[in-house]
């Protein structure tokens, strides 16, 4: 499987060793804790008891990505192809290609699904080197959108409420307001993690530091304060989260060869990239050394670490262990979600 190993989710995923906490006080588990078996697991309590899925997918299939889309649960695999679940119904499965956008095109095992995005006038998926593909609501096809000259990799996709497109990449960010027939590079200061589209700024979460926009990339401001705080000169990878107006920046940093080890800061910002304190979730979190991914809703959070899944009802100040993720030396990790009135957990390939 030929799969890049900078995978998003930047996104959603950082490598390494085993869940070790030194703030046991602010820890407690479920009982019982509940084991993450097969691929996907499901509450319909808000995380307090969890079930497995067993949708009728293909043996050893293991997500590349995923997405919820307000409808249904999509994970993304190789040949282009994607699977979609009802989260009311999931024993059942309806399968995608979304290559027929090219009829002369025959689907590769390389052909990855790395990303799923939801925008207003659709769903974009990006599959591995070859681009973007657009399929409208209620459409029953999809489009091909090019790409700008000399991209072959791209972080994500995001759509504003007038259609334009905006690209994370490793050089930069790029915008287009034609569906891909000419883009701009509006942000050319390093490798771009996430954007962040608000009708009156735009948020860039790069290797250098998070830059805000309020003339639509003309213009950008570093937050120099955050990036002192951050210790952005290590240049360790980061992934932002946003909850609306709210915005969790989780960022590792770099370490030498021959430092201990490496940690996590993590910093909130509720009022859209204005001003940033230290989250209290870094009184846990910045030890660990794998977070896969986290959800905020209000003062709910989950959290995914290398040994399970960690729910926290009060913003991160203390959590309870509410599934045990199993001890895998294949390079996995775990994605949590809100899917409606459901949250999903799913093991995915994470890389290699």
């Amino acid at each position: 499987m030929k799969i890049l190993s900078s995978i998003i989710v930047g996104i959603l995923l950082f490598h390494s060793c085993s869940f070790q906490s030194q703030e046991s006080d602010l820890v407690k588990e479920s009982n019982p804790v509940v084991g993450f078996t097969g691929n996907i697991m499901v509450s319909d309590d808000g995380g307090k008891t969890w079930q497995p899925a067993s949708p009728d997918l293909p043996e050893n299939f293991v997500p590349i990505s995923v997405n919820y889309d307000e409808n249904n649960i999509i994970l993304g695999s190789n040949y282009g192809d994607i699977y979609k679940l009802d989260p009311n119904d999931l024993s059942g499965i309806e399968k995608e290609n979304t290559l027929t956008a090219f009829p002369s095109v025959v689907p590769k095992d390389h052909h990855s699904v790395f990303g799923i995005f939801n925008g207003p006038s659709g769903q974009y998926v990006y599959i591995n080197g070859t681009g973007i593909f657009h399929k409208k609501r209620n459409a029953g096809y999809w489009e091909p959108i090019p790409v700008p000259e000399g991209v072959n990799y791209l972080v994500q996709v995001k759509e504003d409420d007038k259609n334009n497109l905006y690209i994370a990449t490793p050089f930069g960010v790029y915008h287009t307001a034609n569906k891909g027939k000419s883009w701009d590079r509006i942000f050319d200061l390093g490798f771009a993690h996430n954007i962040i589209v608000y009708q009156d700024r735009l948020i860039v979460n790069g290797i250098n530091g998070v830059y805000l926009s309020y003339d639509g990339g003309k213009t950008w401001k570093v937050n120099s304060s955050l990036n002192n705080q951050t210790n952005d000169n290590k240049n360790g990878n980061s992934t932002m989260y946003q909850d609306g107006d709210n915005l969790l920046i989780v960022k590792k940093l770099a370490s030498m060869v021959y430092d201990l080890g490496t940690e996590y800061v993590l910093y909130y910002s509720n009022d859209r990239g204005e001003k940033w304190s230290k989250h209290p979730s870094n009184t846990f979190l910045k030890g660990e050394r794998d977070i896969y991914s986290m959800t905020l809703d209000k003062n709910k959070i989950f959290c995914s670490i290398n040994q399970g899944l960690m729910s926290s009802e009060d913003n991160g100040k203390t959590w309870t262990k509410v599934m045990s993720f199993p001890d895998d030396k294949n390079n996995y990790g775990y994605r949590v979600f809100n899917a409606g009135e459901k949250v999903i957990c799913v093991r995915m390939f994470m890389g290699c």
